[in-house]
C-alpha cells in the first residue's frame, strides 16, 4: 500500500540441536508473519540448529541435519521471504550461514561476513547480512541482520545506539534478529532482542526476555529510497517477484507532529541556533540594532524572544532590539496588549506606529474607495508595515529580522513585498507546529508575567488581522486555519511531500492514517488540495526569500532547499 512494505522480526525460543522441534517453531511463526502479510521475516544465526554446537559444526552427519532443516523450512515458504541463519560448508571450510528462502525454494545461502541485495517491485531492496554491521558498504533500502550475540548487561544500549547511529548516518532501515533465550545456558544466555529502526529511531523491538514475540513494522520503502536519493536499485540485486505490499498501515510509525517528532532531542537548541546566526549576521554587517514588527503572535513572538538571545550572546543590552506595534485595520485589543506585554518582560525597547491613517491615504491615492476588503485592502497594510520597518532600521544603523515562517513560506500565505521580506529571516524553516512547542517551552523557562503571555498568544487563533473587527471581538473574525485548513495538516503534508517524496495520494493516505480520529476525510482532503495548490502557485515569492538559518531537515530556500520554477504546470 503506497510502498510500504511489511517487515517482521522474531527471536524464538530456539533449543541446541533440537532440529525437528526448532522447524515447528520457525514454521508456526513464519505462518504467523506471513498470515500478516509480512513481506519478509528475519530470524537469528543457528536458527535451525541452536546456538553453541561449535564442536558438532565439523561434523558431517550434523551438517546434514541444518541442510536438510533448513531446506524442510524452505519448502513450506510462500510469497513471505524468510531470512534465518543455518550452518554450512563452504568450499572446505564450515560456517555460520545465513540462508533466504522463498516460494518453496532456498534462493541463497551466504556464509558469515557476506551479504548479498535482494530487488523487489522495480525500485526498492533488501541486503541480508550477519548481525555484526561488517557489510556497511552495502548498498540496499534496508538491511537485514541475523544476531547470536548473547545477552550481558550493557549489551542491548550499545548495540541499540550502534544500529541506530548507523541507520540515521545510512538512510537505511534495519531489521534486527539475535538470538532467544533458546540458546544454551552452559555459558550464555540470549534476550530474544530484536529490533526494527528506521531514519536512526527503533520503531519496534521485543522485551527482554519475551520468547516468541513477533515485530511488525510498515516500512515506507519509498520515502526511504527518496531520502537516500540512490536512484535504481544495484546491478548485482538478485531479483525477486514482487514482494507483498502491505494492505494497510496497521504497523506503520506515523507521528501527528514529523517536525516535534524529529527535533525532540534537540528542541531546547532551536532558540540558541537562530539566535546564533542572527547574531552572527549582525557582527559581520556591524548592524547597530535589530528592528522587527511585534504582532503579538506566534511568528513576531519566537522572533522577539531570538533577537533578545541574540543581544545577550553580544553581550549588548535587549534595548538594542527596537521593535514596533502597527495596529491597522484588523489588530485587535488582545494581541496588541499580548505584543506590548511581551516586549516589556523582555527588556527590548518599544514604540507604536498606528498605520491606519497611512494606509487610508495610500489607498485614495491609488483610487480605492478605502472600504473593499480586497487584496489590495489587506496587502497595503503588510507593506506600510514593512515600509516602515525597512525606513527605521535604516534610520537607526540596524536590520529587519523576519517573522515569517516555513507553514506560511509554503502555503505562500504572506504579502510579497510586505511580510514575505526582511534582511534576515530567523523563522523560515519553523513550522508553526513546532514553533508551538518552542515558545511552550520558553514559557516554562519565563516570568510569570512573560509566560502568561506566551502561553496567551499560543491560545490566541491565528490570523493575518487585516480585516476590521467586529464590534469588542477578542479574537479576530479573519481565521487562517478556517481559510487554509489546520497547520496541523498542512505541516504534515510539508514534511512528508519535501522529505519523503509522497505525492498526493499517498499523503491523503497517510493523513488519514495519523488524523483518522481527528479529522475527517473531507477537511484533509479539502487542506491537502489547498496544500497543493498554493504550494506550486506560490512559489514567486519564495525565489527572493532573504537569508536564514536552516533549523530543521526542511528548508524552502531556493538557493540549497526547494527549488522549482514560479510557472511550474
Amino acid at each position: 500500500m503506497h510502498q510500504f512494505f511489511r517487515f517482521a522480526a522474531v527471536s524464538p525460543t530456539l533449543a541446541p540441536g533440537n532440529f525437528a522441534g526448532n522447524l515447528d517453531l520457525l514454521q508456526t511463526c513464519y505462518k504467523n508473519a506471513a498470515k500478516r502479510h509480512a513481506a519478509v521475516v528475519v530470524f537469528p544465526e543457528f536458527a535451525v540448529c541452536g546456538d553453541d554446537c561449535k564442536s558438532l559444526m565439523r561434523r558431517a552427519d550434523f551438517l546434514a541435519q541444518c541442510r536438510e532443516t533448513a531446506e524442510k523450512f524452505a519448502l513450506k515458504t510462500t510469497d513471505t521471504v524468510a531470512v534465518f541463519g543455518t550452518v554450512e560448508k563452504f568450499d572446505g571450510y564450515v560456517a555460520n550461514a545465513i540462508a533466504v528462502a522463498h516460494r518453496g525454494e532456498l534462493i541463497a545461502v551466504l556464509p558469515a561476513g557476506e551479504s548479498a541485495t535482494f530487488a523487489f517491485d522495480d525500485d526498492f531492496s533488501f541486503a541480508v547480512a550477519s548481525g555484526d554491521l561488517a557489510m556497511q558498504s552495502v548498498d540496499a533500502d534496508v538491511l537485514v541482520l541475523c544476531g547470536a550475540e548473547p545477552f550481558a548487561a550493557g549489551k542491548r544500549a550499545a548495540r541499540a545506539a550502534q544500529l541506530t547511529g548507523y541507520s540515521a548516518a545510512t538512510g537505511k532501515a534495519l531489521v534486527y534478529a539475535n538470538c532467544g533465550s533458546g540458546i544454551s545456558t552452559t555459558d550464555h544466555i540470549g534476550d530474544g532482542d530484536a529490533m526494527i529502526v528506521v531514519e536512526g529511531k527503533i520503531v519496534r523491538r521485543t522485551t527482554p526476555f519475551a520468547g516468541d514475540e513477533i515485530l511488525f513494522a510498515d516500512i515506507d520503502m519509498g520515502r526511504i529510497a527518496f531520502r537516500r536519493g540512490i536512484g535504481s536499485n544495484p546491478e548485482d540485486a538478485v531479483p525477486l517477484e514482487e514482494l507483498p505490499a502491505s494492505p494497510d498501515l496497521e504497523y506503520a510509525t506515523l507521528s501527528r507532529d514529523p517536525f516535534l517528532d524529529e527535533a525532540s532531542g534537540d528542541l531546547e537548541l532551536i532558540v540558541p541556533g537562530a539566535a546564533t546566526a542572527l547574531a552572527r549576521r549582525m557582527k559581520t554587517i556591524h548592524a547597530k540594532c535589530l528592528v522587527l514588527g511585534v504582532s503579538g503572535g506566534l511568528d513576531s513572538t519566537l522572533a522577539l524572544i531570538v533577537a533578545s538571545y541574540a543581544c545577550d550572546l553580544l553581550k549588548i543590552s535587549r534595548e538594542n532590539v527596537r521593535a514596533l506595534t502597527m495596529p491597522g485595520f484588523g489588530t485587535t485589543g488582545r494581541t496588541n496588549s499580548n505584543a506590548k506585554t511581551l516586549c516589556r518582560e523582555l527588556g527590548v525597547s518599544l514604540g507604536e506606529i498606528n498605520i491606519s491613517e497611512a494606509c487610508k491615504l495610500h489607498l485614495a491615492a491609488i483610487g480605492h474607495d478605502g472600504k473593499t476588503p480586497d487584496a489590495a485592502y489587506e496587502n497595503c497594510q503588510a507593506r506600510e508595515r514593512t515600509q516602515i520597518l525597512m525606513d527605521y532600521a535604516n534610520m537607526l544603523g540596524g536590520i529587519v529580522v523576519g517573522t515569517s515562517d516555513l507553514s506560511e513560506l509554503a502555503l505562500g500565505w504572506c504579502t510579497y513585498n510586505g511580510d514575505q521580506m526582511s534582511m534576515y529571516s530567523v523563522n523560515a524553516t519553523l513550522p508553526k507546529t513546532l514553533m508551538r512547542h518552542i515558545l511552550a517551552n520558553e514559557a516554562d523557562k519565563a516570568t510569570p508575567a512573560l509566560a502568561e503571555a506566551i502561553r496567551d498568544v499560543l491560545n490566541t487563533p491565528v490570523s493575518p488581522e487585516l480585516l476590521p473587527v467586529t464590534g469588542n471581538a477578542e479574537n479576530s473574525s479573519q481565521q487562517t486555519e478556517n481559510i487554509l485548513g489546520p497547520y496541523e495538516l498542512h505541516d504534515f503534508f510539508i514534511y512528508h511531500y519535501i522529505s519523503g517524496g509522497a505525492d498526493k495520494e499517498k499523503l491523503f493516505a497517510l493523513a488519514q492514517h495519523a488524523f483518522g480520529k481527528v479529522f475527517d476525510d473531507t477537511i484533509i482532503r479539502h487542506t491537502l488540495d489547498c496544500f497543493f495548490r498554493r504550494l506550486f502557485s506560490q512559489q514567486f515569492k519564495r525565489n527572493p526569500s532573504p537569508d536564514g538559518p536552516q533549523l530543521t531537515s526542511i528548508s524552502l530556500s531556493p538557493r540549497g532547499g526547494w527549488a522549482i520554477p514560479s510557472d511550474l504546470h
